[in-house]
C-alpha cells in the first residue's frame, strides 16, 4: 500500500500501489507505533512539499534528496501537516481507502518508520490528560 523502495544517485524515491508490500530496512526503529493514542506530526523544517496529482514531491533541503510520495503516502503526509493521534490517522484511511484493518495498521507503521528514519516525523507529543 505504502512504499517499495528504489534508491538511486541523489535521490530517494517511495512509489507503491495498494498491494504491494513495504520493503523495509534492517535499521531499528525507536518508536513502535504501538500506541493509538500516540502523537505525530511530520517535520517540515528542513524540507519543501511540492503536490503533483494525488502524489507529492519532498525535496531535502540539507542533502538535496527527494521524496516521492504515491497517493496513499501523499494522503498520510497530508494528514501529519498538524498533530494527529495514530488511532486517528488509521481511521481516516480506512474511510479514504478500500483496505482491511490489519494491512491499515502494518502499513501505515511501516510508513511511519520510514519516515522517521529520514527524520521526516515529530512524535511524541506530551499526551492530553
Amino acid at each position: 500500500m505504502i512504499m517499495s523502495d528504489t534508491i538511486s544517485p541523489r535521490a530517494i524515491i517511495v512509489e507503491a500501489d495498494r498491494h504491494s508490500r513495504p520493503t523495509m530496512s534492517s535499521q531499528s526503529h525507536t518508536n513502535n507505533f504501538t500506541e493509538s493514542d500516540t502523537l505525530l506530526q511530520r517535520r517540515d523544517d528542513r524540507h519543501l512539499t511540492n503536490p503533483v496529482g494525488n502524489e507529492s514531491v519532498l525535496l531535502n533541503l540539507d542533502t538535496g534528496d527527494y521524496l516521492g510520495l504515491n497517493n496513499v503516502a501523499a494522503f498520510i503526509w497530508r494528514l501529519l501537516e498538524h498533530p494527529i493521534r495514530l488511532s486517528e490517522l488509521e481511521r481516516e484511511l480506512l474511510s479514504a481507502f478500500d483496505i482491511d484493518i490489519n494491512t491499515c495498521r502494518e502499513e501505515t507503521r511501516a510508513f511511519l518508520h520510514r519516515l522517521e528514519s529520514l527524520g521526516l516525523l515529530v512524535y511524541p507529543f506530551p499526551q492530553e490528560r
